[in-house]
């Protein structure tokens, strides 16, 4: 039974089925967060997992924890859980999570090193001992009918989706603005050599209106190929029937994107070409710009 051995002012001793270990007395990570921090010891601190896809995990745990209470899970500990999660997202450090990007394929370390941080925060809230994994375990209650394979799936996607339309679209829809006001206002025009020497002459207005029309166009190719991502593959194996449902639901309740359960979830988990496509788009998107910032557009 994992619990906590020994306390002293700078560290902690919890113990799981490796052993004991120590972890920092003031983080909220746990024993498996601190074992994977030394076997996964690689691209830190360059390749630390991003803020944002922590906080889509833990949007997405709290959204299962609400569901999870209508199957079972007591009520003081949803809402502590709950309470946890608003909190990390709320806050913009990354100290609780210094896991490296580089590391197993279905994201287990860091789905563990968000349900432990989760877990540690409840159990404060509860009034309880950090490490102690009472009243709040983060496996039995935190990832309750979860499992990595899928949590860090969906996490993925719905990091992509708030980046895409918190930052991505507002800079681009601004760059268009801009270059249709320019091509308004602009006057003279530039002299091109084409290929076979000769000169031609194009206004400023029509070449700020070309600058418009593709980025106009990039933002379309990319919204075109992020339509396939608002499918989710979520819940374990073993999750009781409806649980991916109520779980998009209640993620379009919570922040307003209109997620739907995945067509095919084996495939969904199995090839990731809907990030694949995405990718595409954002590659066209960057040569795009690329040139026409060396065409002086912008």
């Amino acid at each position: 039974m994992n619990q906590v051995t020994e306390v002293t002012n700078d560290t902690r001793t919890e113990t799981n089925t490796f052993g004991p270990i120590q972890v920092p007395s003031k983080c909220y990570y746990g024993a498996q967060t601190a074992r994977s921090m030394i076997q996964f010891n690689i691209g830190l601190p360059t390749d630390q997992v991003p803020l944002e896809m922590i906080k889509a995990l833990v949007i997405l745990k709290k959204a299962c924890a609400i569901v999870n209470q209508g199957f079972g899970l007591e009520n003081t500990i949803c809402v502590a859980i709950a309470q946890a999660c608003d909190e990390i997202i709320r806050d913009e450090s990354n100290g609780d999570f210094p896991l490296s990007i580089l590391q197993t394929i279905s994201g287990a370390q860091i789905d563990i090193n968000v349900n432990e941080v989760i877990a540690n925060r409840a159990i404060q809230i509860l009034g309880g001992t950090m490490g102690s994994k009472t009243p709040v375990h983060p496996s039995h209650h935190v990832n309750r009918n979860q499992s990595s394979n899928t949590t860090f799936s969906t996490a993925m996607h719905i990091a992509i989706i708030l980046a895409l339309n918190s930052q991505l679209y507002p800079a681009l829809n601004g760059l268009h603005d801009v270059l249709k006001k320019a091509e308004k206002s602009a006057k003279g025009f530039e002299i091109h050599r084409l290929l076979a020497q000769n000169i031609k002459e194009m206004g400023c207005d029509e070449k700020f209106s070309v600058c418009a029309h593709q980025i106009a166009m990039e933002i379309q190719r990319v919204k075109s190929s992020e339509i396939d991502l608002y499918e989710l593959s979520i819940g374990g194996e073993t999750a009781p029937d409806s649980f991916d449902n109520f779980v998009v639901e209640n993620l379009h309740h919570h922040i307003g994107l209109k997620f739907v359960n995945a067509s095919n979830q084996s495939k969904a988990l199995a090839a990731h070409d809907t990030m694949a496509k995405l990718c595409r788009a954002l590659n066209t998107l960057a040569d795009t710009l690329g040139r026409r910032k060396n065409k002086r557009c912008f």
